[in-house]
């Protein structure tokens, strides 16, 4: 009752290719002519998205309850059946064939019009605004910024005329040096081309060098102005480098306490934080042995911010060294290390 599919082509000798045929089918194979086409459209809509489903489940960790359904035990059977199965299996249905890469997309894109229909159903019932149920699921689930809540309730204090001293952003109260003021105003109006023009997406090619200069004087790493890219400050830039490297089930390591953004910024790239705390009378400095207790298969990324947003943590050189040496080993040397450097020159020890 087997399926024997096959496709004629090329035969010169169809009697001896006829009876080979008639070999399988005399066994009670169901004989199927397909076109190689055609029977790679089934696989990927029916062997491909069998695995997949069991797959998934799997990755769920799903078992047995005292009130299974007999769906819910045909999940665990398909779940049992598949995962069993070698990953090379399951890989080759879905790397030789094209039609399981379309069939992949189709499975996200339904799973996301599902969660949708379900929001959209809950705010409906909830009685919420349209303009609250039409926010997507990634706005929605973003945080605003605890020091941007304060800083708003600040200036509306002193709005109201009152007195504030405002500890919740690190802004200077003075002006910068006069030379700088100075030469951005001819910087937007002497400068050829003008700099209130584009500029090059990466930055201009002048700024650019004056980072590498910067970078090799001071820490001694031979960097040109083609691996820079300057952003509008560094929460863009952190953010760009979190959505440029991590992708969904990708794992960031966030040593805590941490800046505030540091955790929504992970999940907009909707990957996720996975913070490890870092205790008082350590310094508030991460540990190689604290980092190797959460490293997974699944960590993509480790955020190092030092000195430290808001310990003012500095990590010593050997702990840094120990950091390195821990993600050096093989197992380790997929992650990659974002290393925000932004209060170094604030250091006076």
């Amino acid at each position: 009752g087997l399926p024997f599919v096959y496709e004629v082509v090329r035969c010169r000798q169809l009697a001896k290719c006829q009876a080979f045929l008639n070999l399988f089918e005399a066994e009670g194979c169901r004989m199927i002519e397909l076109s190689c086409g055609l029977h790679d459209k089934y696989a990927a809509s029916t062997q491909f998205i069998t695995h997949l489903t069991g797959r998934v489940l799997g990755k769920q960790r799903v078992e047995s309850t005292p009130i299974d359904t007999k769906g819910f035990q045909s999940l665990l059977q398909l779940v049992d059946n598949t995962v069993k199965d070698s990953f090379d299996l399951f890989c080759g249905l879905y790397r030789f064939n094209a039609n399981s890469t379309a069939q992949l997309e189709s499975f996200t894109e339904s799973l996301a019009e599902i969660k949708l229909d379900l929001r959209r159903a809950t705010a409906a019932g909830a009685g919420a605004d349209a303009a609250a149920a039409c926010l997507s699921s990634l706005a929605e689930g973003i945080k605003e910024s605890k020091t941007v809540q304060v800083h708003a309730l600040t200036k509306q204090k002193e709005a109201e005329g009152k007195q504030v001293i405002s500890l919740c952003v690190g802004e200077p109260d003075f002006d910068p040096p006069a030379e700088v003021l100075q030469a951005t105003a001819r910087a937007a109006t002497e400068t050829t081309p003008p700099l209130t023009r584009y500029t090059a997406v990466a930055g201009t090619l002048e700024l650019r060098k004056a980072i590498a200069g910067y970078l090799t004087t001071e820490k001694k790493t031979p960097y040109g102005p083609e691996h820079i890219v300057v952003a509008n400050g560094a929460k863009q830039a952190v953010y760009q480098s979190v959505l440029a490297m991590c992708q969904e089930a990708d794992e960031v390591v966030i040593p805590t306490p941490a800046w505030v953004s540091y955790v929504q910024i992970v999940r907009m790239a909707r990957a996720r934080p996975v913070l490890v705390p870092c205790a008082a009378e350590d310094g508030y400095v991460l540990s190689a042995e604290s980092l190797a207790a959460v490293l997974t298969p699944k960590t993509k990324m480790i955020m190092l911010c030092n000195p430290s947003n808001p310990t003012g943590a500095v990590m010593p050189e050997a702990t840094l060294r120990g950091i390195s040496a821990l993600l050096m080993l093989p197992q380790h040397q997929h992650i990659y290390v974002l290393s925000d450097e932004i209060y170094e020159r604030l250091t006076y020890d």
